[in-house]
């Protein structure tokens, strides 16, 4: 009696309301459901790091593959990965990944709706790669048009052998055109992560602000046996940021006030399973009614960053982990990692 069905999924917003249902949950009966799917993995890919990449599922959910516990995840609004790579099949059997997602109770007291309603990606990576989010590009200001652009890069071995690498960037504009480029030598042991720190000087860039919001990609590659193995492209955007008690924020060196709005993730019809396109339109009808900051209220979405990176939206990314919890921190860690490198946070 499994049921076919396509991400990003919620399964509360086809139910009806009855009256035992949470009133938060606009009278609607959540539970406990099951995602399953098989898949093949190639032998070519039996000396690669295998990443499953979940944007967010709601709530607490149980990661299985192949019949083994891989992960759990206790907040229905933070993206995670698990790593499967000591799981993994290859050629002709079959991978089993199993999700029981648990949303009974509720974090919040609005409509959260269960499922697994973001994006879900499977990552194949080189064995020596760029770990997960591991790029921090981060442009400072110095004398004039004069900005230093500080690329930190976490190198990941996943398997024994001890490797020689080379890692590169590469910033282009928006018209693909070259404009800095560094690359460093660097030593991975067996089983290890090694983070390098590169410096590149960008002179008289394009700014990033609300009314004009100009992006930069690094693209950062790892190179040995004479090949790039892994590679990540991350938006960079050259601003300057701080707050000031007295006249509150500023901008590029600009005093402007914040006009916003506190955005909850689920929209009529869809529930919380919101595709791209329909935040995309969101997003440019508070454009349009005069906006330019956005309150993630409590969602850090990839997507709606990528989207106010575009737009010019200035973000509240809000944390909806509250205790000090080992498993907590873990979470916020992660918030601030997938955000960091954009410019609209």
């Amino acid at each position: 009696d499994w049921e076919e069905v396509e991400l990003p999924h919620d399964w509360v917003v086809k139910h009806f309301s009855t009256p035992d249902g949470s009133p938060n949950m606009g009278y609607k009966e959540r539970g406990i459901g099951w995602y399953r799917m098989r898949f093949g993995l190639e032998e070519e890919d039996r000396n690669k790091q295998i990443l499953l990449e979940f944007e967010g599922m709601s709530m607490d959910a149980e990661i299985f593959v192949n019949g083994m516990l891989m992960k759990r995840n206790h907040s229905g609004y933070n993206s995670f990965c698990v790593d499967m790579t000591d799981m993994a099949h290859f050629g002709p059997i079959p991978n089993t990944l199993a999700v029981r997602i648990q949303a009974s109770a509720w974090e919040g007291w609005w409509y959260e709706g269960a499922g697994i309603y973001r994006n879900v990606w499977l990552l194949k990576k080189a064995a020596v790669h760029v770990a997960y989010h591991g790029v921090f590009a981060c442009p400072k200001k110095r004398d004039g048009d004069l900005w230093l652009l500080s690329v930190r890069t976490e190198v990941e071995n996943s398997f024994e052998y001890e490797k020689d690498v080379e890692v590169c960037h590469i910033v282009t504009d928006e018209d693909g055109k070259v404009i800095a480029e560094a690359s460093q030598k660097v030593r991975i042991p067996g089983f290890s992560t090694v983070t390098n720190e590169q410096q590149l000087t960008v002179l008289h860039p394009h700014i990033w602000d609300v009314e004009t919001p100009y992006l930069y990609q690094v693209k950062t590659g790892i190179v040995y046996d004479n090949q790039e193995k892994d590679y990540l492209c991350s938006k960079v955007g050259f601003r300057t940021i701080s707050w000031d008690a007295d006249t509150g924020f500023w901008l590029n060196g600009e005093n402007i006030k914040l006009k916003g709005f506190c955005n909850h993730q689920d929209h009529a019809g869809v529930g919380v399973a919101v595709p791209y396109n329909l935040k995309e339109f969101r997003l440019k009808k508070l454009k349009e009614l005069g906006a330019n900051a956005y309150r993630l209220a409590h969602n850090p979405d990839p997507e709606i960053l990528d989207l106010c990176d575009q737009m010019g939206l200035l973000v509240m990314e809000e944390n909806r982990t509250f205790s000090s919890a080992e498993d907590n921190l873990e979470q916020v860690k992660g918030i601030v990692r997938i955000a960091r490198n954009h410019p609209c946070v």
